[in-house]
C-alpha cells in the first residue's frame, strides 16, 4: 500500500462539486460477482440472469415486490467475476422499501458497516458523493416512484 495513502487516507477531503465522506478504512477496489449476486438474492429476492457466456461481465437481476413496485440491480465489471459498478433501482416501490434497498446497495462495499450512511430520504433529487473512493450518484424522481443509486469502485489503474 502506498505510504502516503496510509497517512492521508482518513483525511481525504472534498472533490470538485462532490461531498466526500471518510470512514475508518479504505474501500476495496472491486467486489466478487458471486458474493454480491448471492447477497442481493438472499436479502432481497433478486433473480439474476445467468447469461449464455460464462465470461460475461454484466449481470441483471430484479424482483417484483409483494407490496408493489420492482427492485433491480445491474452488476458490471471489466474483469470476469469482479464487480466495479453497481446500479440499483427501485420503481413503484414505497419510499421506505426503496430507501432500505438503496441503503443495502450502498453498503455492499462495506459489509461490516451499518447501512445508515447512504442514502437518506432527505437527499436532493440529484446527489453525488464519494465515500472512501467509491463514487455514488443518487437520482430520485419521487413523483414517479423512481429511485436509482449508481456506485463505482475506486479506480487504481495507472494513468497512461
Amino acid at each position: 500500500m502506498n505510504p502516503m495513502l496510509t497517512i492521508l487516507g482518513p483525511a481525504l477531503l472534498l472533490t470538485a462539486g462532490c461531498e466526500t465522506i471518510s470512514i475508518d478504512r479504505l474501500a476495496p477496489t472491486s467486489l466478487h460477482l458471486a458474493t454480491v449476486q448471492t447477497h442481493l438474492t438472499q436479502q432481497w429476492g433478486l433473480q439474476f440472469d445467468e447469461g449464455h457466456n460464462p465470461h460475461q461481465n454484466t449481470r441483471h437481476g430484479s424482483v417484483n415486490q409483494p407490496s408493489g413496485g420492482r427492485l433491480s440491480a445491474i452488476l458490471g465489471g471489466r474483469i470476469p467475476g469482479q464487480v466495479r459498478t453497481i446500479s440499483c433501482q427501485a420503481y413503484g416501490s414505497p419510499p421506505e422499501t426503496a430507501t432500505a434497498f438503496l441503503r443495502a446497495c450502498a453498503s455492499l462495499p462495506f459489509p461490516n458497516q451499518p447501512a445508515t450512511v447512504l442514502p437518506t430520504p432527505t437527499w436532493p433529487r440529484y446527489h453525488r458523493t464519494t465515500l472512501n473512493g467509491i463514487h455514488y450518484r443518487l437520482t430520485s424522481v419521487p413523483e414517479k416512484s423512481l429511485w436509482v443509486l449508481r456506485l463505482s469502485m475506486p479506480d487504481n489503474s495507472p494513468l497512461p
